[in-house]
């Protein structure tokens, strides 16, 4: 039998799993099997067709907070790549409980994970109000996506594994979460890269904020964005995680 954390016992008898059964799943994360994950304290679900959200990225839904929170009383933002939608619907729900008024755009480039994302905002949108404050849209990055000048920050948690990396992940990772979700190319940085040339071009004058690679030092953030402002900021690890860049 597999080993288990505790944490995933505890998953496991929550979502009625039997332990005796747990062979026929192999290496299969436990998020999958039970189709449920704890992100910022609210049950999401999941499923293969979208990563499984990482408890670091909670860290980002606190920055975002801690820097819009008590900014400004409307915010618009967009989300690109949203997967399972943790982290959009989460910056949205914590900016609510600030009591701002929040509009979020929410895309992904597959549709299967915009249908995660869609049942999530469903299940956890708390006010009827707010349910029709949150678009979800079908998009290759900035394609399809129309730039509101009232945008106040993109947050994205885009591919950022370097390619040959890759079949260096746990098992648990490679072999059943979404590659689409995990291939960052060559550096890691193909699709951020191609985000800030997008937004450059379509003079965004708002704040980005990206989760990165721990190879991703400030120097290679700041090469992307010349003479804008740029902070790496690292995890409770002490890796580098997170990136904030100032396009106005």
């Amino acid at each position: 039998m597999r080993y288990l954390t505790a944490y995933e016992r505890n998953q496991l008898r929550k979502w009625n799993i039997d332990l005796a059964d747990l062979d026929k799943y192999g290496e299969m994360p436990v998020e999958y099997i039970t189709g449920h994950v704890d992100f910022y304290q609210r049950d999401f679900f999941v499923n293969k067709n979208v990563l499984i959200p990482r408890i670091e990225t909670e860290e980002l839904v606190e920055k975002i907070v801690g820097v819009f929170g008590d900014l400004k009383e409307s915010i618009q933002f967009l989300e690109v790549g949203t997967g399972s939608g943790a982290l959009g619907i989460s910056v949205f729900l914590e900016l609510i409980k600030k009591g701002r008024v929040v509009e979020a755009t929410l895309t992904d480039v597959s549709p299967d994970a915009l249908q995660v994302a869609e049942r999530n905002w469903q299940r956890l949108s708390q006010d009827p109000e707010d349910l029709d404050n949150v678009s979800f849209v079908e998009a290759d990055l900035l394609n399809q996506v129309a730039l509101d000048e009232r945008l106040d920050f993109v947050v994205a948690n885009l591919p950022y594994i370097p390619h040959e990396r890759l079949n260096k992940l746990m098992p648990s990772v490679r072999d059943y979460e979404p590659m689409l979700a995990l291939d960052g190319g060559f550096d890691g940085l193909e699709l951020i890269k191609k985000l800030i040339k997008q937004l450059c071009e379509r003079k965004f004058v708002g704040q980005l904020f990206l989760e990165i690679d721990d190879s991703h030092d400030k120097e290679i953030i700041q090469a992307l964005l010349f003479s804008k402002k740029v902070e790496v900021w690292q995890d409770e690890a002490g890796k580098n995680r997170f990136a904030w860049l100032d396009f106005s």
